[in-house]
């Protein structure tokens, strides 16, 4: 349902980086046998289940990571009929689904394919927006934002100001901007909604207001 450019709507509607775009590739169950005299049939019945998965930077639409998932559950014995019923109205959360072998696929896949996300999802590096300098003091700042925009101790900022503006005559949006930096710095301390930093080179005059784009 998604292409690149409903990716980047839907992530900024929904306030995300990432989203996870999912298919099931396989939802089968294979029921073989072989008919034995006077004993019935004896039956070899197999689940299968197949996931794949991709990680999609909602900014730019890229692919970052692909995982997948794959489990079989198998089940062998003598039956004189279906040895597991009827799939109809059967409810993936119910208990009677977790005992079935395709529910026992259904959990190894998934199982698989979390643990492949979880690796992909430690390889990336948090996102962090720009911040405003909220106030500045003795070679420090403040900055207005913290550990919930993914700023983190140890990560460096530049900070600059703006020189020019040039709005749109017809609309009066801003259509260009120009910026001139004034200090580097780095991140000391992160609480949740904001950052201190200390400045590591002063250009020109750091002041309230100026912004702070992570390098």
């Amino acid at each position: 349902m998604l292409d690149p450019k409903t990716v980047a709507e839907a992530g900024r509607i929904l306030g995300v980086d990432y989203l996870l775009l999912g298919t099931i590739t396989d939802f089968t169950i294979d029921d073989g046998g072989l008919r034995v005299p006077f004993l019935g049939r004896f039956t070899k019945t197999t689940a299968t289940v197949s996931l794949e998965g991709r990680l999609v930077d909602t900014q730019s639409a890229v692919i970052v990571a692909a995982v997948g998932g794959r489990g079989e559950e198998s089940q062998t014995g003598f039956s004189l009929g279906r040895v597991f019923g009827s799939l109809q109205g059967l409810a993936f959360d119910s208990q009677r689904f977790q005992n079935h072998i395709l529910g026992k696929a259904t959990g190894e896949a998934v199982g698989e394919f979390v643990t492949q996300l979880s690796g992909e999802l430690r390889k990336l590096k948090p996102r962090t927006v720009s911040a405003l300098v909220a106030d500045v003091a003795a070679g420090q700042i403040i900055l207005n934002a913290g550990a919930d925009r993914g700023v983190f101790v140890g990560q460096s900022f530049t900070i600059q100001k703006k020189t020019r503006e040039i709005t749109d005559p017809a609309t009066g949006e801003i259509i260009w901007v120009e910026r001139e930096t004034v200090a580097q710095a780095t991140v000391t301390e992160v609480t949740q909604k904001a950052a201190m930093a200390n400045l590591t080179k002063i250009i020109g005059n750091v002041e309230v207001g100026q912004e702070a784009i992570p390098d």
